[in-house]
């Protein structure tokens, strides 16, 4: 399973696994030169936020290559129908599905708006794929080969730009990331409970990247 991250963090998110999508968040424009859509089988949606459900690029899509498959969760059910998307499977949270030579598994994940991750295997290897989260709590991936994981922030660093910001009488946006998104620790925490053989870290933001990046570097778990 090849697996290629397209575009990644608060600005448009989308994920490639060999033949199916996850998440269309970016302009059109920015896909073209890099996605051949004759190729793609499926393309799986998580959540309703513009950064990872761009609305004029999946019209653009289901326009122009009505062989692609859109499969999501049932709270994505009204926005879809509005985009009259014809080609689609509504699917069952914790069941096992067949698409595209994939074996998938969508999961609930906690955050400010409806929300799922997917499990993928294919020819033996497993992947997970989990992001715009705030715990992975009750989620499992023993021995994965691969994962695809929010290391939002660096908390100890999130919360000294926070404290610095109010002593000056300012608001921090990083207030709402605590609050929703995934901190490195638990993402590291989480890959070594499950030996998760690579972690290809996501959504990495940018008030923390470089602390982010070092603690991964620092913990011993093998990323790309």
């Amino acid at each position: 399973m090849k697996v290629d991250v397209i575009a990644t963090g608060s600005t448009g998110n989308v994920f490639m696994f060999d033949n199916i999508i996850i998440d269309i968040g970016v302009p059109m424009k920015q896909l073209k030169d890099k996605i051949d859509f004759s190729k793609i089988s499926h393309i799986f949606l998580t959540h309703i936020h513009q950064d990872h459900f761009n609305k004029t690029t999946i019209r653009n899509i289901i326009t122009n290559h009505k062989h692609i498959k859109i499969v999501y969760g049932e709270w994505l059910s009204e926005p879809m129908r509005l985009l009259r998307v014809e080609n689609f499977e509504v699917i069952e949270m914790n069941k096992l599905y067949e698409f595209g030579g994939f074996k998938v598994a969508g999961f609930f994940v906690t955050h400010d708006a409806p929300n799922c991750g997917y499990r993928l295997v294919k020819d033996g290897h497993k992947h997970i794929h989990a992001t715009d989260i705030n715990t992975l709590m009750g989620i499992t991936a023993q021995g994965y080969d691969t994962a695809t994981i929010e290391c939002n922030y660096h908390r100890d660093t999130v919360l000294d730009i926070i404290e610095s910001k109010r002593e000056r009488g300012e608001f921090s946006h990083l207030v709402k990331a605590l609050e929703n998104h995934l901190d490195v620790a638990d993402c590291v925490e989480f890959c070594k409970v499950n030996k998760i053989k690579r972690l290809i870290p996501v959504h990495v933001g940018e008030s923390s990247r470089v602390e982010v990046m070092q603690y991964i570097k620092d913990s011993g778990v093998n990323y790309a």
